[in-house]
């Protein structure tokens, strides 16, 4: 398939005994179009919007890769300019409720440009997974999010996804 391939992933955050439920919706990984993130099951309006979209992923990925990028956060609070930078450091297997998962933890450090003012850098811990076409396990703020399920665009719950 060419293109993008829509994702619909379930996954389940912690922080401090709580869980809470997030769905993600977006176009496969590109540098294209809008992210949206919704809480309480993609219903309602988007919590917030990357304008362009932030490229937490840039093809080809391999350990040691470093990359950047610049984007307007949307959201209740205003519109933000943002700068991010990327490193991929590992390859290691990560183990979730979907699977165990081999996955490059990408590191991200993301910091608001907003002229003439200091903010602390925000660091989080992405784990890709081939296999997915995403995340299956993200560390931000002190909230560890995993995927607890997934399926894949063509294929049938519960069949095992076929190399082509």
């Amino acid at each position: 398939m060419v293109g993008p391939e829509e994702r619909l992933l379930l996954l389940e955050g912690k922080k401090h005994g709580e869980k809470e439920s997030v769905l993600v919706l977006g176009p496969d990984l590109s540098d294209r179009g809008v992210w949206e993130w919704r809480e309480g099951m993609g219903k309602g309006a988007p919590e917030k919007r990357y304008l362009p979209s932030d490229p937490a992923f840039h093809w080809p990925l391999w350990v040691g890769k470093t990359w950047s990028s610049q984007f307007m956060e949307i959201s209740k609070d205003g519109v933000q300019p943002i700068r991010v930078i990327y490193r991929c450091e590992a390859r290691e297997p990560i183990r979730t409720r979907a699977g165990t998962f081999d996955c490059l933890r990408v590191r991200r450090i993301a910091r608001l440009e907003i002229p003439g003012r200091i903010y602390l850098d925000k660091v989080s811990l992405l784990w890709y997974s081939p296999k997915v076409g995403w995340w299956v396990r993200k560390l931000e703020d002190g909230i560890e999010t995993e995927l607890t399920d997934y399926q894949r665009q063509g294929e049938r719950k519960g069949e095992p996804a076929t190399e082509k």
